[in-house]
């Protein structure tokens, strides 16, 4: 009888040895679930927030794209008047119409330097781009999670 109390009080210190090791197990899946989803959360915030700036910038992109295509014709436009004026005008008319076509020369030039500033919004629009790449390769598990769920996630231009 002494021996069957030994092996029940054996019994029971491993089954109680082994709930606390079950349960503090279970602890650790819940925190890492936890952390995990936190983690996806920021992610998926990121992406948004990247999304958003990259379509605000390719509006504003095409918009100046679209503004220093017409420029230029404005510009041949101008030069092309300028050359026909010089032809026909003389003296203090020619002269009131180059300062004139200066002017416009110089509204031009104006104009190519606001586009230019396009050009860097491109280049940030690459750089986010790039972050976001880097992301999706970091925690590649929201990103098979959210293919799973049906969500489409395209970052190229």
């Amino acid at each position: 009888e002494r021996m069957r109390q030994k092996e029940e009080q054996h019994e029971a210190f491993l089954r109680s040895r082994l709930e606390r090791t079950m349960k503090s197990s279970k602890d650790r899946v819940v925190a890492m679930q936890r952390l995990a989803e936190q983690q996806e959360a920021q992610v998926r915030s990121r992406h948004e927030a990247a999304m958003r700036s990259r379509e605000g910038r390719d509006r504003s992109l095409k918009a100046a794209l679209q503004e220093l295509s017409d420029t230029k014709t404005r510009e041949r436009e101008v030069e092309d008047f300028n050359r026909s004026l010089s032809q026909q005008l003389k003296g203090k008319e020619a002269e009131v119409m180059h300062i004139r076509s200066l002017a416009l020369k110089n509204e031009l030039k104006a104009h190519k330097a606001r586009a230019t500033k396009c050009q860097q919004a491109d280049k940030r629009i690459q750089e986010l781009s790039k972050e976001v790449e880097e992301l999706a390769s970091a925690n590649p598990s929201f990103f098979t999670s959210a293919s799973r769920a049906g969500k489409k996630l395209d970052w190229h231009m």
